[in-house]
């Protein structure tokens, strides 16, 4: 039974397979913009001062560092996720796990966490379609 309904997931991932994987790259290409956007903007006073009131106000601008880089590089890994390469598949999924925490320590943005946490748990799903090797070296 559980063969048959792996087999029905396979043809419904088949037949939509393009659409899925240009809303995920292009899903993880908004987000890294939002990372950017985020590590620019000052944060809400509000949130700044229960940073500070726990002791994690010292993290902040190491997180934010980190939040813009991450940022650049999930746009770099959105195309090659459009281009369904494996190695991007799990370079993703790392940076999303780690800008998840980073926007907890930089400003207490909860929202942009839920989002990567989404993101993960989508690309999770999504396994079975990122299955290009990466390119070889040219000269």
């Amino acid at each position: 039974m559980a063969e048959v309904g792996a087999r029905s997931m396979a043809l419904v991932l088949k037949g939509r397979s393009r659409l899925l994987i240009q809303l995920i790259s292009g899903s993880v290409g908004l987000l890294g913009c939002a990372d950017l956007l985020s590590a620019i903007l000052p944060p809400s006073p509000l949130r700044s001062e229960l940073l500070r009131s726990l002791s994690l106000a010292d993290l902040s601008q190491p997180a934010r560092v980190f939040s813009a880089f991450a940022g650049l590089v999930l746009l770099q890994l959105s195309l090659n996720l459009a281009r369904r390469k494996a190695v991007a598949w799990l370079l993703t999924c790392l940076l999303l796990a780690a800008t998840g925490l980073s926007h907890l320590l930089k400003g207490l943005d909860w929202e942009l966490t839920a989002l990567s946490s989404a993101l993960l748990v989508v690309l999770g799903l999504m396994r079975p379609l990122f299955t290009a090797r990466s390119d070889p070296p040219s000269i």
